[in-house]
């Protein structure tokens, strides 16, 4: 190979690596080029969101400040009525004509005129819209003015409240000297019966407990009768099992004649508990205290004989 194909080739090779050098900033070149296409593509769609809302921001200033123009109208009509009236109790007839060739509308625009300054530029969203400026500024007259009718009629109410009240002391004075008499009479007839139910009260408490003391005596009473009535039951039926051991072919006949006087026992045992509750202070016929009282007519003389016959070594219980 000689130097000039030498070179030739070399010539090519590297016009060969140029090329391939500039294809590859071709395909960089293009990446970018789509790459700040989609961003231009977001950017615009970013852009329109934020135009679409600063529109809407737009009229929702502009439905805000019709609003707020509205209300301004309604508290300058407020405020020319208050000032209406104001004149017409002053007497001042000529300021009243005055004020009547002017509207609310109209004064409210006046005011916005001159809140306004005159080298700013309104912002026109809808031919009509107002410096919101100049709406603050008319609105906060109009609450001060607001405030200022409202401390009048304050002091009004309170000048108002204080003559009702002493219009209504003076006549309450007059009235309430009268109820205080009658309220005293009042009070002396209720002592006059409290003392009486009072009265009654101790004396139905002193009943009550006499009643009480009575029944405590008479359920005492009861149960000594019971207890005794117990110990002869039982003292009587160890005596027929005694009998009975004793006496075996006798048995049938013991037995008849106990029970005829336990029947009998137990019936005077009854009669006697009655006649005690009826008169718990002595018997009837002996004159014999309660707890050892015994009717002489209650008990038959069988039970006399049979109990000295059957038990010839006891004495009666009574």
């Amino acid at each position: 190979m000689n130097s000039d194909t030498y070179f030739k080739l070399l010539k090519k090779s590297q016009v060969v690596e140029h090329l391939v050098q500039l294809s590859s900033h071709v395909g960089q070149s293009e990446q970018q080029v789509r790459r700040l296409q989609s961003e231009q593509a977001r950017a615009q769609c970013v852009q329109d969101r934020v135009f679409a809302e600063l529109e809407r921001y737009r009229r929702q200033v502009v439905d805000v400040q019709h609003q707020f123009l509205g209300l301004i109208e309604a508290l300058t009509a407020l405020c020319m009525r208050e000032e209406e009236f104001q004149l017409v109790t002053a007497d001042k007839p000529d300021d009243l004509g005055r004020h009547d060739a002017i509207s609310a509308e109209d004064q409210t625009l006046l005011d916005l005129h001159r809140a306004s300054s005159p080298g700013t530029e309104s912002t026109s969203a809808s031919g009509s819209t107002l410096e919101t400026q100049a709406l603050a500024a008319v609105g906060r007259q109009r609450v001060q003015q607001l405030e200022v009718i409202c401390a009048r009629y304050e002091r009004q109410l309170v000048g108002s409240e204080t003559a009702l009240s002493q219009a209504i002391y003076s006549d309450a004075a007059r009235e309430s000297v009268a109820k205080i008499v009658q309220l005293e009479a009042k009070n002396q007839h209720h002592e006059a019966d409290n003392q009486a139910l009072q009265a009654q009260l101790e004396l139905a408490r002193g009943q009550v407990a006499h009643l009480q003391e009575q029944l405590a005596q008479s359920q005492e009473r009861r149960t000594t009768l019971e207890h005794v009535k117990q110990q002869l039951e039982q003292e009587l039926t160890r005596h027929i099992t005694a009998i009975q051991r004793r006496h075996e072919p006798c048995v049938h006949l013991l037995c008849n004649g106990v029970n005829s006087s336990l029947r009998i026992y137990r019936q005077s045992c009854a009669d006697v508990t009655g006649k005690l509750f009826k008169n718990p202070l002595a018997c009837t016929t002996c004159s014999i205290p309660w707890l050892t009282a015994m009717p002489c007519s209650v008990v038959p003389s069988v039970l006399e004989l049979k109990w000295q016959h059957y038990f010839p070594r006891l004495s009666r219980p009574f």
